[in-house]
C-alpha cells in the first residue's frame, strides 16, 4: 500500500467511527455519556478532516 491508499483507508475508519458515535448519541440518556460520546464524535470528525486534506494534497 502506498501513502494515499493508507490515508484513504484510515479515512474510511474515521468516517465509520464518526457515524457510530453519532448514532449512539441519540440512544444515550445519561448527560455525561452523551457529552462524552459527542466529544469523541467531534474528535473523529477532526481526524477525518485532516485525512481528507492529506488525501487531497497527495493527489487523491
Amino acid at each position: 500500500m502506498n501513502d494515499i491508499e493508507i490515508a484513504k483507508e484510515a479515512l474510511k475508519l474515521e468516517e465509520a467511527a464518526e457515524k457510530r458515535y453519532r448514532e449512539q448519541e441519540h440512544l444515550l440518556k445519561d448527560p455525561f455519556l452523551v457529552a462524552l460520546v459527542e466529544g469523541l464524535r467531534r474528535n473523529e470528525e477532526e481526524h477525518g478532516n485532516f485525512l481528507r486534506e492529506a488525501v487531497r494534497r497527495l493527489g487523491g
